[in-house]
């Protein structure tokens, strides 16, 4: 499989990772269970001549944002819309390629052609623009990370009043701890005298840094990334849930133009077949997603 990848941020992350380690952390890896490795044969096909390149399906994926997304040591792509996206693949009889690219230019991508669909952490409620149809795959909502020496501290919204909380900047957390954009007039903040303070950082790693050594207070996560760090560091850190009522879910992406419908429809029967025979579970199991 051709994966054209961003390499530089393999160091990043793995040096972040370090830091981490040194202010308590745990960098214990954790036995992820397998997906089921058998190829079963395809349940849909996809019409000849409506893909960017014959055979193959061009996936758009951002490698940067853990659990969906994640270089690994050897430079190969990992992470759980990877192994969502490599199945797919197969459930459709194609051979699977993957495009980095960054979550803010998947739509770009797709309406210019480079890419036939986009499976990359995309909320249904982003605003993509006209032409796009998306098929939605996971529900997702919002939890705290709190370090376990803090247990109990954060219970409820009244208790983030004041204090200052992680957020992936640019992410939708960060709107909802600020009540800006989307979530203008209805955010965490909105029920607090004394505001939240957001701080933004630029990954996971750099967040569960400050969480460790004090800087933040807590780390508002989508229940993906908060369960594949619960999955990796809780021996260190606790999950709160409920403080947020904000949900929505993950899609994938189809480019438009002539065959969309045709794609969305094979792409959907594949996507009822891995969740009847269980793999989507396994999937979503081997990353933490699942709790």
């Amino acid at each position: 499989m051709s994966v054209p990848m961003r390499i530089g941020v393999v160091v990043r992350r793995f040096t972040v990772l370090a830091v981490l380690c040194a202010v308590s952390v745990s960098c214990t890896p954790s036995v992820r269970p397998a997906v089921p490795t058998v190829t079963p044969s395809p349940v849909a096909t996809v019409p000849t001549g409506i893909l960017v390149t014959p055979g193959t399906l061009l996936v758009c994926s951002d490698a940067q944002l853990p659990p969906p997304q994640e270089l690994l040591f050897n430079g190969e792509a990992g992470g759980s819309d990877v192994d969502f996206a490599r199945v797919l693949a197969q459930r459709v009889g194609l051979v699977l390629r993957l495009i980095d690219t960054p979550t803010a230019g998947v739509a770009a991508a797709l309406k210019s052609g480079r890419c036939d669909m986009a499976v990359s952490a995309i909320r249904g409620s982003s605003n993509l623009g006209a032409g796009l149809e998306v098929v939605p795959y996971l529900e997702i909502f919002e939890a705290i990370l709190v370090a376990k020496a803090k247990t109990g501290t954060i219970t409820a919204v009244n208790d983030l009043c004041g204090k200052r909380v992680a957020a992936l900047g640019g992410s939708a957390e960060e709107a909802i701890i600020a009540g800006s954009g989307d979530y203008t007039g209805r955010g965490l903040s909105s029920a607090c005298s004394t505001p939240i303070v957001a701080q933004s950082f630029t990954s996971d790693t750099d967040a569960l840094a400050a969480l460790a050594d004090g800087t933040v207070d807590g780390f508002l996560a989508a229940s993906p990334l908060a369960g594949y760090e619960m999955q990796q560091h809780g021996d260190v850190l606790v999950r709160v849930d409920g403080l947020t009522t904000a949900s929505d879910s993950e899609v994938i992406v189809i480019r438009p133009g002539a065959g969309a419908a045709d794609l969305k429809s094979a792409v959907t029967t594949a996507l009822n077949s891995l969740v009847q025979d269980g793999t989507f579970a396994s999937i979503l199991r081997k990353y933490g997603i699942a709790n």
